[in-house]
Formats: structure tokens, C-alpha cells, sequence
């Protein structure tokens, strides 16, 4: 703790870039030229749209609060001051999105450099390309909640009782910016699951015991920090929101009312599978 007190940031950030190895240094840079080359135009792009409008007079952190994302008032806030500054912005997601896109590669199982980075780069630009740099004011938060989301699979997918918890802190963070992060982890998770079982080899089947004992982890995470993120919301005034359901959002007063509950779920999850179908073409 004492060298985390009297070192520069700038040698804890060095120490810690030294940690990984070269494969996945030479893949975070080709990430983020295939980023650059992808969102670059972004930079240069000043048109404005109608959520920019709102937030950049939003002069305190109740940006998101109404929706139950208090984190992203907070970063908009205290790390942008509410401006607007593409340059900056754009460099702040597509940092932290190429950061993502390879930790997720190596949580699959690639090691060497161009494996990673072809995961890396369809996992920044594709997947994403709707929400996490439609809106200026957004592009450093929505990256930072993937980002989240990600460690929170990785780390607690190791089954301890340590990255558990820190897992579940990190879902909380994760929530509190961008609460449909949350089928990020999930797919991250199920593709993990597959990967092992497909090509894992010997002892990495999905009824191994280390398999199991992963996914007991993740999914003790991902409830322990849904439960906290729902009872600290919970505790907030939100005003009734017609337009996107947060005065219903954040209870459970007709959870264990099957004839509502069920019917959600059921749309919830297809929409979770088919969720890009209204960004296509009719005739797809």
C-alpha cells in the first residue's frame, strides 16, 4: 500500500504495462489503429445530437440519474466537467475499448498477436458500432462500462472468494453507467464456456470441476453486484419515467407474479439473441 502512496502514477503505469506481454501489446496497437481508421472521422465531426443537446448544460452529475446510472453523471462530470470535447473523448473510448476488445481475446484463449487482435477489432468496431460512439457526451462512459464488465467476468471467473467480490464491485460500477453491459458479460461468459469445451481439451469440459466452480463464481457476481446495484438504486428518487420504464425498473413488487414475470423474461432474452435484427435490412 505504501508504494501505491509515494509512487508517481505515471511509474505505477509503467510497471504495470511492463506486465503484459509483448503478443498483446502488439494487438492493443493494431486495436487502435483499426479503431482510428474506423471512428476517426468522429474527431472532426462537431454535429451535435439531441441527448448532447440536454447533457452539455447538465452542470451537476444528474446526468443518467433518472435512469438509475448515477456512474455516468460522475465520470461526465467530474472527469469531463461536463464539456464536450471530441478529441479527447474519442481518444478516451477507443483507448479503453481496445483495452477491452483484448482482454476478452486472451480470456478466450488467443495468444498470439494477430489472433487477439482480429478478435479485438471485430469485438470494438462491430458489435458496438450503434451505441458506443453514436453520442459525444457518451464515448468515454460506454467504454469504461464494458471495460468493467469484462474484468468482472475475467477476474471472477478464477473462483475465489477475493475476485468474487471484487467481480461484483466491479458489476456495480459496470451497472451504474450502462445497465445492458450486463449481456456483454453474459455472452463474453458463454463463449468462454464453449471455447473451453470445444478446444480445452482433457479436464475443461463443461462438467469439469473447475468449470463448474467458474461458473457457480461468475454467476455469484454477477448476482451479489446486481443485488447491491438494485438496492442502491433503490434508495434514489426516481421520478416516474414513461418513456423508458424506470419507475418500474428498479423494484421487485411483481417479480413473483409468473404471468408478468415470465412474458418479460421470455422478451428480455430474445431480444438479448436478436437485439441487431432492427438495424438491418426489412428483407434480412
Amino acid at each position: 500500500m505504501t508504494s501505491l502512496v509515494d509512487t508517481p502514477l505515471e511509474q505505477i503505469a509503467r510497471n504495470c504495462w511492463d506486465r503484459i506481454d509483448d503478443a498483446s501489446r502488439k494487438a492493443f496497437f493494431t486495436t487502435l489503429i483499426v479503431s482510428v481508421l474506423a471512428f476517426g472521422f468522429e474527431m472532426t465531426n462537431l454535429t451535435l445530437h439531441h441527448d448532447d443537446l440536454i447533457q452539455i448544460f447538465i452542470q451537476d452529475t444528474i446526468l443518467g440519474h433518472y435512469l438509475g446510472r448515477p456512474g455516468a453523471g460522475w465520470l461526465h462530470y467530474y472527469t469531463q466537467n461536463h464539456y464536450i470535447m471530441p478529441f479527447l473523448q474519442m481518444t478516451e473510448g477507443i483507448l479503453m475499448m481496445s483495452a477491452y476488445g483484448v482482454l476478452v481475446a486472451r480470456f478466450w484463449g488467443a495468444r498470439k498477436a494477430w489472433d487477439i487482435a482480429l478478435i479485438a477489432t471485430i469485438m470494438c468496431v462491430f458489435p458496438y458500432m450503434a451505441q458506443v460512439y453514436q453520442y459525444n457526451t457518451a464515448q468515454p462512459a460506454y467504454p469504461a462500462a464494458h471495460l468493467l464488465a469484462a474484468l468482472a467476468v475475467v477476474l471472477s471467473a478464477r473462483a475465489t472468494l477475493v475476485n468474487v467480490a471484487i467481480g461484483a464491485i466491479l458489476y456495480i460500477g459496470a451497472f451504474s453507467i450502462y445497465q445492458a453491459v450486463a449481456s456483454d458479460a453474459a455472452t463474453i461468459f458463454v463463449i468462454w464456456l464453449l471455447s473451453r469445451h470445444l478446444f480445452g481439451g482433457e479436464g475443461e469440459e463443461l462438467t469439469s470441476r473447475k468449470t463448474v466452480r467458474a461458473t457457480i463464481a461468475v454467476l455469484a457476481a454477477v448476482v451479489l453486484g446486481g443485488g447491491l446495484y438494485l438496492a442502491a438504486v433503490s434508495t434514489m428518487h426516481l421520478e416516474p419515467d414513461t418513456v423508458h420504464f424506470s419507475d418500474d425498473a428498479f423494484h421487485l413488487r411483481d417479480a413473483l407474479d409468473l404471468r408478468l414475470a415470465i412474458p418479460a423474461i421470455w422478451t428480455g432474452t430474445r431480444g438479448f439473441f436478436l437485439w441487431p435484427e432492427s438495424y438491418f435490412p426489412d428483407y434480412l
